[in-house]
C-alpha cells in the first residue's frame, strides 16, 4: 500500500531571525570591500531589531550583443 503522493519541497529563501524566529527582511545590499564580485546583504528583524549581514557572491552580468 502506497501513501499519498506529495509534491517535492521547494527551498525557502526566508531566513528566520536567530533570536525570535520571525522572518528577516532585506534592509540593504551594498558592495563589499573584500572583492568586486561580492555583496553584503543586510537583513533585519522587524520584531526584535536583530540584524544579520551575509556576504554573497554575485553572478557576472551578461553583456548585450551589439548588432
Amino acid at each position: 500500500m502506497h501513501g499519498p503522493r506529495l509534491a517535492p519541497a521547494k527551498p525557502s529563501m526566508v531566513v528566520p531571525c536567530p533570536c525570535c524566529g520571525q522572518p528577516l527582511k532585506i534592509v540593504s545590499v551594498a558592495p563589499t570591500p573584500l572583492a568586486d564580485d561580492f555583496e553584503d546583504v543586510t537583513e533585519g528583524c522587524l520584531q526584535c531589531g536583530t540584524e544579520l549581514v551575509r556576504t554573497v557572491g554575485i553572478r557576472p552580468r551578461r553583456r548585450a550583443a551589439v548588432a
